[in-house]
């Protein structure tokens, strides 16, 4: 996401809509399947390393 910032820039990242097509809302479990991982599950930054080598 870092990249995306630097080539378009903070500000129109930040103005970017979020559209939410109708009946399609989330509830909060659902919000969290495309969050960060909760601390000290998911893959480590060593495990994605390893994928490459």
């Amino acid at each position: 996401m870092t990249s995306l910032i630097d080539l378009f820039g903070e500000k129109e990242i930040a103005d970017i809509e979020v559209v939410v097509e109708p009946g399609e809302e989330l509830t909060e479990d659902e919000a969290l399947l495309n969050g960060p991982q909760m601390a000290g599950e998911g893959l480590s930054q060593d495990d994605i390393d390893n994928l490459f080598d």
